[in-house]
């Protein structure tokens, strides 16, 4: 009868998040958008040792702010970055809120004070916690795991990972990428702010991503050619500082962001171009004067002389 009791709280409580979560859908736009991995990460002089980090999503640019001494940890879902994401890093596990966790993956989140449990429930499938314990339920099989659940400032946290693989999501860990191209754009007096280059993480997730068509590596530099030809003519060609550049000098990194297959063009390593294996998208990351970091939609666009 306990179990029969619990399960239509449960029920319960589902219904009325649910209908809270549909209200909250209309009156807020969406805190990230799939496939758009549009990233400003700047640094503000202003406020010594500030890095600030603007997204663009569907009709929202938010930002945060992390200090020098902090590590920069972004979380990409199916393309799209997604905005305060509050990781924690704990037994070398990433923890996100149970907010990240309904808004990522449109879950209902239930937590029963009594037996002091956190329930996610997606579709057919319910994750059961215990605060501070190291074990989770996955459709009421037991399962170890090696960080536990647990509060910090209000919040309820949990492993992103055994989340994500629970819902039949693809992880993937991009770690100690860096900022390449930030000392070209730095005065010689202000190399000294940011010691060596800034690092950071990307966690990124992929739902569904077996059922979707996949575009190849090979497809993907047939389309960075036609976009660079469409940008520098036929001849394809850029030049700068009485030197010829060919943008089809283009290879692939053997690095995938996400669903981004990572690509470089001779001359501009430091400067990546992304493209989604989706959807056919292109975005890169362009250098010179932007400071610090950006991913922007498009091919690499360089400035005449």
């Amino acid at each position: 009868m306990k179990f029969l009791s619990k399960l239509l709280s449960l029920a319960l409580a589902a219904t009325v998040l649910c209908s809270q979560a549909v209200q909250a859908e209309e009156k807020a736009p969406a805190k990230w958008q799939e496939n758009v991995p549009i990233l400003s990460i700047l640094y503000d002089t202003s406020i010594h040792g500030m890095y600030e980090i603007y997204y663009k999503g569907a009709s929202l640019s938010t930002g945060d702010n992390f200090s020098r001494f902090e590590k920069i940890h972004l979380l990409m879902v199916n393309g799209g970055f997604v905005p305060h994401n509050n990781i924690i890093i704990k037994n070398n596990r990433t923890m996100v809120p149970t907010s990240v966790i309904e808004d990522v993956f449109g879950a209902m989140v239930y937590y029963d004070d009594k037996e002091r449990t956190v329930n996610i429930n997606i579709a057919d499938t319910n994750i059961v916690f215990g605060i501070n314990i190291g074990d989770a339920e996955v459709n009421g099989k037991r399962h170890d795991i090696e960080a536990s659940a647990f509060f910090r400032d209000s919040k309820i946290y949990v492993p992103l990972r055994f989340v994500a693989e629970a819902l039949g999501a693809e992880v993937q860990y991009n770690n100690d990428l860096l900022f390449g191209q930030a000392i070209q754009a730095i005065p010689i007096h202000r190399i000294e702010f940011y010691g060596d280059y800034k690092y950071f993480d990307v966690v990124s997730i992929d739902t569904g991503s077996k059922d979707k068509k996949t575009f190849t590596v090979e497809d993907g530099i047939d389309a960075l050619k036609k976009a660079a030809t469409e940008m520098y003519g036929e001849s394809h060609m850029y030049y700068y500082s009485s030197r010829d550049y060919d943008m089809h000098d283009i290879k692939y990194t053997n690095h995938d962001l996400g669903r981004y297959y990572v690509y470089v063009v001779k001359g501009y390593e430091n400067e990546p171009v992304y493209f989604n294996k989706y959807t056919g998208e292109i975005f890169s990351s362009p250098g010179g004067s932007i400071p610090f970091f950006i991913i922007t939609e498009g091919f690499l666009y360089k400035p005449a002389n």
